[in-house]
């Protein structure tokens, strides 16, 4: 019973499944060509999408999120 109900309503809304990091720090580099680029900073929640990850920042002036 439990199975179906996340199955049915928990499941397709990634909303509702539990994150993968909460108010974290991250770090991260990417090359183009010869320059190698750093970005750093800290997000509020780190979920799991169908295309990869999203980082949510709450503190954004204008609401938003991120996907890589």
């Amino acid at each position: 019973m439990l199975q179906e109900y996340y199955e049915r309503y928990v499941e397709p809304m990634p909303m509702m499944r539990k994150p993968l990091g909460v108010e974290q720090s991250i770090k991260g580099s990417f090359r183009v060509g010869y320059y190698e680029f750093v970005i750093r900073g800290q997000y509020d929640r780190l979920d799991y999408v169908d295309d990869g990850l999203e980082l949510i920042d709450y503190n954004l002036h204008s609401a938003g999120s991120t996907l890589f």
